[in-house]
């Protein structure tokens, strides 16, 4: 609750993130507006996962599901996205969805008896993972070749990303995402 009602400590962590691949002065010009819009107003819970489940954060995963399960023609499901089950979840009240630490409470405890603890307890979110740590390792030489042909301009520490690689880092969350905007950036013309 304390992460998720500082949109400034959240803007300060993923800048944090970035800090590692992009250059400080392109760094100084991310407007942190998207962050106060999720984040900001003193909004309630509610009206941060209506936020989410609308206009942030799902409609971009669900994209990202859809084109990835299309491209390998399999029609995926997302049964917790039911309507019907959306439509009753949303408002139950906040210690049915948190409490001693635990999200989704309620769920976890109406699976107490068909899943294993280690299941039904595990504090760990798992999707449908890839193997982008052994991709990336395997994709390095083309990675340093594109890093390489990158313009001068381009605000990106090129080397840290190699880094990055060589040190096993190159299936965290963020490495991906900023290679991708790193490439894109720097072979689509956009400047700073």
């Amino acid at each position: 609750n304390i992460f998720f009602a500082s949109p400034s400590l959240v803007f300060w962590r993923n800048k944090k993130r970035a800090a590692k691949f992009f250059d400080e002065d392109f760094l100084e010009q991310v407007r942190p507006e998207i962050v106060y819009k999720m984040y900001g107003d003193h909004q309630s819970v509610l009206d941060r996962q209506r936020g989410e489940l609308t206009r942030f954060c799902l409609p971009q995963l669900l994209r990202f599901e859809d084109r990835n399960s299309m491209a390998f023609s399999v029609e995926a499901r997302v049964p917790l996205l039911s309507v019907d089950l959306v439509d009753f979840v949303l408002p139950l009240p906040l210690h049915w969805k948190v409490r001693g630490g635990w999200t989704k409470y309620a769920l976890r405890s109406a699976m107490k008896h068909w899943l294993p603890d280690e299941v039904a307890w595990s504090r760990r979110k798992r999707g449908f993972e890839v193997p982008q740590k052994q991709w990336v390792e395997a994709a390095r030489s083309e990675i340093e070749s594109w890093l390489r042909n990158t313009p001068h301009n381009c605000p990106v520490k090129r080397q840290s990303f190699l880094v990055s690689i060589d040190k096993g880092q190159g299936g965290e969350q963020w490495f991906w995402r900023s290679l991708s905007t790193a490439l894109w950036m720097c072979f689509s013309g956009v400047r700073p």
